[in-house]
């Protein structure tokens, strides 16, 4: 049985300790491409660190809602992956 795909919302829960915000410095990929688990999708910068957001599943990178330069809080959605 096929089931049907769901579009997760992707949002970033994980800023380091004591930001309030982080600024998308520049997306690894762009929409309407297929993303694996695990690829690198975006760099983040915080005032103490910068680091890479994976995937967290196999889909279609359908809308990137947050670009480069934007600054975005803890649970803030940043992009919408089709998941089949």
């Amino acid at each position: 049985m096929n089931e049907s795909p769901f579009i997760f919302k992707m949002t970033l829960e994980m800023l380091s300790e004591g930001a309030d915000g982080a600024v998308i410095a520049r997306w690894h990929t762009s929409e309407n491409v297929m993303v694996r688990k695990g690829d690198d999708l975006l760099e983040v910068v915080t005032d103490k660190a910068s680091f890479d957001v994976v995937s967290p599943y196999d889909g279609l990178l359908v809308k990137i809602l947050k670009g480069e330069g934007s600054v975005v809080g803890a649970g803030e959605v940043v992009a919408e992956i089709s998941v089949s």
